[in-house]
């Protein structure tokens, strides 16, 4: 099956602790890669577990799940994606830098079935390209 690969670094005035506190509220998400609307957030032993999450491809609505499978408390985190369509991962990693923070964003999507497997490129391209913006947008979000 097709997949792909996207990663962005940017720069936070944050410590990796405050960071890695925002990352645990679902709607810091929103708007990272795939993911522009979450709901239904589950929490447990301190950290975000789980939520539904949906977004649009032209003129598609998709829906799916993401459930935390990497939690390295104010370092790294990464989610597993799932929809009927696609398979993948959100990972976020945290440097510090002196009183601040580095993030690194990588998204990992595969396809899943014969239909998405047609319409990867397009798919790929649209959940894909973006990402560095949407970092950017996030960081830029934490300083306000």
């Amino acid at each position: 099956m097709p997949s792909a690969t996207f990663s962005h670094r940017t720069a936070t005035p944050l410590a990796p602790g405050e960071v890695w506190n925002l990352l645990q509220v679902p709607e810091t998400w929103s708007g990272i890669g795939p993911v522009e609307e979450v709901w239904d957030a589950q929490h447990a032993a301190g950290h975000l577990e789980s939520f539904r999450w949906a977004t649009t491809v032209g003129h598609s609505r998709y829906e799916g799940t993401a459930e935390t499978i990497v939690v390295e408390p104010g370092r790294k985190m990464r989610l597993a994606l799932a929809t009927r369509e696609l398979l993948g991962s959100l990972t976020a990693e945290l440097i510090p830098n002196g009183n601040a923070s580095a993030l690194d964003v990588t998204l990992e999507i595969e396809s899943r079935g014969l239909m998405a497997s047609l319409f990867f490129p397009a798919i790929s391209h649209a959940v894909g390209d973006n990402l560095g913006a949407q970092v950017d947008d996030f960081a830029a979000s934490l300083e306000s």
